[in-house]
């Protein structure tokens, strides 16, 4: 049922009773401002659920009581903060966008019994922080999505037991530092972006344990040095970005053991020197970035 901008103000209990074979419910860029606690009983059947770019500013708890085949929920509105159980007896959602709800905080257990879960967007909210175990328990999880969420620090456990996460976004916010064990445990992560931030550093073992991730961006981030042995480990990596950052030197063995790299992006730092043995492991590149550095002196090959 799509009744996407019909310019609908509110909803009364009951409105769709009798819809039990309803599978698809678009309600999205209303001017909706609330909705009553049992406006969808009786869906048992709906898979998708659209509320997006309504005027909702607050949520009953139980309003997706009864949905336990939802599937995909999309409820990007003006919501500042989300009841703790709100999505509780969602056991069957699959995905779950909530970009530019203007989210200042999330509930530790607000995502709890989501096992099914797999894709969850966060993009555009305003959270500066996260509890700890926002996320545990789920353990399905494919991708999660903080874009520009304003973050300006992230607890050391925040992602434990996100075995099966393989897409990490975190760019555009404003960590300025990252604690040594924040991505342990991530063993199956594909791709990890932290450009446009804050981070000037990084602790040498911060990618420890990443052996099957294949992107890293940490473009744009304000990166001044790079610890030698940042990203030993990575022999997974096939591309690295590290463009629009103030590095004025490589350390010799910064790139050892990186031998699936094939795409590496060093345009615009203040580099002045590529030490001769920074690309000896790297035998599969197929293209190096240097421009708009400072280069004196080159002597790396491959």
């Amino acid at each position: 049922m799509n009744l996407y901008s019909q310019g609908i103000t509110n909803m009364t209990k009951g409105v769709f009773s009798g819809l039990q074979g309803l599978q698809s419910l678009s309600l999205g860029a209303n001017e909706l401002t609330s909705l009553p606690e049992g406006v969808f009983s009786g869906l048992e059947g709906l898979q998708y659920l659209d509320l997006s770019g309504n005027e909702l500013t607050s949520l009953p708890e139980g309003v997706f009581s009864g949905l336990s085949g939802l599937q995909g929920l999309s409820l990007g509105n003006v919501l500042t903060s989300l009841p703790e159980g709100v999505f509780s007896e969602l056991s069957g959602l699959q995905w779950l966008n909530l970009w530019n709800t203007q989210l200042t905080s999330l509930p530790e257990g607000v995502f709890s019994g989501l096992q099914g879960l797999q894709g969850l967007s966060l993009v555009g909210n305003v959270l500066t922080s996260l509890p700890e175990g926002v996320f545990s328990g789920l353990s399905g999880l494919q991708w999660l999505e903080l874009w520009d969420t304003q973050l300006t620090s992230l607890p050391v456990g925040v992602f434990s037991g996100l075995s099966g996460l393989q897409g990490l976004y975190l760019g555009g916010n404003e960590l300025t530092s990252l604690p040594e064990g924040v991505f342990s445990g991530l063993s199956g992560l594909r791709s990890l972006e932290l450009s446009h931030n804050q981070l000037t550093s990084l602790p040498e073992g911060v990618f420890s344990g990443l052996s099957g991730l294949q992107g890293l961006y940490l473009s744009h981030t304000q990166l001044t040095s790079l610890p030698e042995g940042v990203f030993s480990g990575l022999s997974g990596l096939k591309y690295l970005y590290l463009s629009h950052n103030q590095l004025t030197s490589l350390p010799e063995g910064v790139f050892s053991g990186l031998s699936g790299l094939q795409y590496l992006d060093l345009q615009y730092n203040q580099l002045t020197c590529i030490p001769s043995q920074a690309f000896s492991d790297s035998n599969d590149l197929i293209n190096v970035w240097l421009q708009n550095n400072h280069l004196t002196c080159y002597h790396a090959s491959w």
